[in-house]
């Protein structure tokens, strides 16, 4: 089985990559302080298969994690998840961290209120953990 692999380092211009993940073809990462990024936090995403960068969220990003084909992330005004073609709200909860350990539910962490709730995954139900 022969594999290819791809330089991406340089994908923000030397500012600070914090966070990354790879999912549905593209690699999500965050940017803060590069010159592409005019110094503004954001999240951002690379097509693997056009060679092309998008601002997907200019706010910073706490935590990220994958189910499925959406990514999901964290920002201080709540937790929002991209397809790869659309990124919109998918809680006004904020988090520190987020958790996937089935395709049922996300798991949202708030450090500051010791704190967890599950969310499923289609967003439609809100449940305190503990």
């Amino acid at each position: 089985l022969e594999t290819e692999s791809e330089f991406l380092s340089e994908l923000n211009y030397n500012g600070v990559l914090t966070k990354m993940v790879v999912c549905n073809g593209h690699c999500y990462f965050t940017d803060s302080g590069s010159d592409a990024s005019s110094g503004e936090d954001g999240l951002y995403r690379y097509s693997l298969e056009n060679d092309t960068i998008e601002l997907v969220l200019q706010e910073e990003v706490l935590s990220m994690n994958v189910q499925g084909d959406k990514v999901y992330f964290a920002t201080e005004k709540g937790v929002y998840v991209d397809d790869s073609k659309n990124c919109e709200k998918f809680s006004n909860k904020k988090a520190h961290e987020i958790y996937v350990f089935d395709d049922e539910w996300i798991y949202l962490y708030n450090i500051e209120k010791g704190k967890v709730i599950r969310v499923s995954s289609d967003g439609s139900v809100t449940q305190k953990i503990g």
